[in-house]
């Protein structure tokens, strides 16, 4: 384990920090963080700290160029200060545009994105499934209890059965719901 010093503990400390990126761009960050569950800070630290793949992009003049014509809105997030630094030192070694670097680290989420998107839609077609399920299970429960009343130990296993339909549908439903902004992508 390394020892701790006052660097590596002021590398962890937040920073605001503003910058002028595509909408497209801004939305995506804050898309898959949410699809990821996961703080926006976290992810966009994890993509800044991937210093090796920053370096080749900052090489990358004609997609700056490309970046650069898009219409551009401020954002403001909190990144670690190291994250921070690692990405002002990246610009000034490749005299390259910050807000391009950032553009183009997020813009690495789109394969992440489409993967995302395709289990949405199938999450969709499972959702609407275990909505047949559970309505069967209320009917059987139904038919259970008219037929051996509420205090039947049978009754009582469908009973508890119905509850875990109902339960993992509830659940479903809110991991779909979660997901419906990566929908509009």
């Amino acid at each position: 384990m390394a020892p701790l010093s006052i660097d590596s503990l002021r590398g962890k400390q937040s920073v605001r920090v503003t910058f002028k990126l595509a909408p497209e761009t801004i939305d995506m960050l804050a898309i898959m963080a949410s699809q990821l569950g996961i703080k926006q800070k976290t992810l966009f630290d994890q993509l800044i700290e991937q210093q090796e793949i920053l370096e080749s992009m900052a090489q990358l003049r004609a997609q700056q160029e490309r970046l650069e014509q898009q219409q551009k809105r401020q954002k403001t997030y909190v990144l670690s200060q190291e994250t921070l630094e690692t990405l002002n030192w990246l610009a000034k070694k490749y005299k390259a545009p910050r807000n391009m670097l950032v553009e183009m680290s997020i813009r690495r989420l789109q394969p992440i994105l489409a993967q995302e998107k395709e289990k949405h839609e199938k999450r969709k077609k499972l959702l609407a499934k275990v909505e047949k399920q559970r309505a069967s299970s209320d009917q059987l429960l139904q038919e259970a209890q008219r037929l051996l009343g509420d205090d039947d130990p049978a009754c009582q296993e469908i009973a508890l059965a119905s509850k875990r339909w109902q339960e993992s549908y509830a659940r479903l439903a809110e991991l779909v719901e979660r997901g419906k902004g990566i929908e509009s992508f």
